[in-house]
């Protein structure tokens, strides 16, 4: 805000190099900027009239062109390097903390999507191995929910995008655990990136993994590790009403001999028996993450009744296969999670 209140910007071409953070950190900006939005609070009233308009009814059914017309795009182009999986420069959603009350505030426009992205391996590589792959967690999370979705408005072209990009993403993060210098791999999984964020550019919206993911975050949890703790407990909750939708993931996976090879030699799990939770828990292990709130240090019933309070405020709760509109349920989540 102190960049927006000194006006030091007459910028053409914004670039940025690094995560999603910076990614959001600009589109942010430049909305702030075009829409005249001075204070912390002018842009949390932003974020309540965008959330407003991209929800239509109490089904939460996106509606693509519902940008209000008052409001305006950033007023410059936008180039991202990314040095990461969170592939926000893929979608027009972007997310901030507000600081008065510590919720995490969502803003979607179609005018915050990146003009041109540069994919570069060789400078990714430089990314912390942790970073990679938690971040790369956070768009097979993106895969997994889509796919686990039961909103009417999935597409048969999202789906297919899914399961291509969870495949890419997890054999490429495979290999790279093994390799981290095979530049193959980690452009395999950019390109897993990419595709995870089809579903999210054509208004799907997800679930319960991400919904609680906003919030965990503003607990200094890396966005990436919001996933690996929470996606394959949510797969497991809402199983019961999707497991339909989520054998498509799960026969996408087994069909990879790469990662099938994994699966039984190295996760010792079998097809018959594995569900979508089994393998995403194994495979999250084998690329060495967290997979508790202890681990990410999230630890006493006071920050995890905080943590469910806040939760029901993210769209995404109501979104999820089993709708979460109570704290009950959003505790039960996290006490699986727990340690």
């Amino acid at each position: 805000m102190e960049w927006i209140n000194r006006k030091q910007s007459n910028a053409d071409i914004v670039v940025t190099c690094g995560g999603g953070s910076i990614t959001d950190g600009v589109k942010l900006a430049g909305l702030s900027l075009a829409n005249g939005l001075t204070s912390l609070d002018a842009l949390g009233a932003m974020s309540d009239k965008l959330k407003a308009a991209m929800l239509h009814d109490i089904d939460y059914k996106y509606v693509t062109d519902s940008d209000p017309p008052d409001v305006h795009a950033p007023p410059f182009t936008m180039i991202n390097v990314p040095t990461t999986l969170s592939a926000g420069e893929y979608s027009p959603y972007a997310g901030g903390i507000d600081a008065t009350d510590g919720v995490k505030k969502i803003f979607v426009h179609q005018g915050l999507f990146a003009d041109v992205v540069i994919l570069d391996p060789e400078l990714a590589a430089n990314s912390p191995e942790w970073v990679w792959m938690s971040s790369g967690v956070r768009a097979i999370d993106h895969c997994a929910e889509l796919l686990g979705s039961l909103n009417p408005a999935i597409e048969k072209e999202t789906d297919e995008a899914a399961e291509k990009g969870l495949v890419l993403l997890v054999r490429g993060l495979l290999k790279l655990r093994r390799e981290p210098q095979d530049l193959e791999a980690r452009l395999e999984t950019q390109f897993g990136s990419v595709l995870a964020m089809d579903g999210l550019c054509r208004g799907v919206h997800l679930g319960a993994s991400h919904a609680i993911g906003h919030e965990l975050g503003t607990m200094n949890v890396a966005h990436g590790h919001t996933s690996c703790v929470l996606c394959p407990t949510v797969m497991k909750y809402n199983a019961s009403v999707n497991g339909h939708r989520q054998q498509r993931a799960l026969n996408a996976l087994w069909s990879d001999p790469y990662i099938r090879e994994t699966l039984e030699t190295h996760c010792n799990l079998t097809q018959s028996s594995a569900d979508l939770g089994d393998v995403l828990d194994a495979l999250f292990r084998q690329f060495g993450m967290p997979r508790t709130l202890k681990e990410v240090g999230v630890e006493g019933q006071e920050k995890l009744t905080d943590l469910a309070r806040k939760c029901l405020e993210d769209p995404w709760c109501r979104t999820n296969p089993i709708p979460l509109v109570t704290e009950e349920q959003v505790m039960k989540i996290l006490k699986l999670v727990e340690k």
